[in-house]
Order: C-alpha cells, then sequence, then structure tokens
C-alpha cells in the first residue's frame, strides 16, 4: 500500500467507518443507558458521556483496527 501511495485512500475509508460506527455505538449506549441531566449535574452527565465514548472506542478498536 505504501509503495503504491494508496495507503491515504485507505486511512480515510477507516476513518469514516470508524466514525460512522462510533456514532452508532453513541446512539446504542443513549438508549440503553440514557445520560443524567446535563442541567442538574454536570458532573455525572460529563461522567456518563466519558465511560459512554470511552466503551464506543474500545469496541472501534476490536472491531476496525485490530483486525
Amino acid at each position: 500500500m505504501l509503495l503504491q501511495d494508496s495507503i491515504g485512500e485507505y486511512l480515510l475509508e477507516v476513518d469514516k467507518a470508524a466514525r460512522e460506527r462510533e456514532e452508532i455505538i453513541l446512539k446504542q449506549l443513549e438508549e440503553k443507558d440514557p445520560l443524567p441531566d446535563k442541567e442538574k449535574d454536570q458532573m455525572a452527565w460529563v461522567r456518563a458521556a466519558n465511560q459512554h465514548r470511552a466503551i464506543a472506542e474500545e469496541i472501534i478498536l476490536k472491531e476496525l483496527i485490530y483486525v
């Protein structure tokens, strides 16, 4: 890929797929475990949002990156 100069295109495809998958996973996590009210408790909201993002990143790494 590097010699054929196609690695950039491949990396863009993987990045696009990872971002799309992240959106889907975050929506599924939000449905399963809704975030707390941001107005009432910002720290709890940030904690839950960060946890959802970490879970999504872990799934994406296992599904798309470490293949």
